[in-house]
């Protein structure tokens, strides 16, 4: 499989940074 020839490659990247990011938030008001 061709990574660059998947265009669900970077919105899915994306996502998981998003995800990343909200989830690290959440702890952070958490604590």
């Amino acid at each position: 499989v061709d990574l660059r020839n998947n265009k669900l490659e970077v919105p899915t990247r994306r996502a998981l940074q998003a995800m990343g990011y909200i989830n690290h938030q959440v702890l952070k008001g958490m604590s």
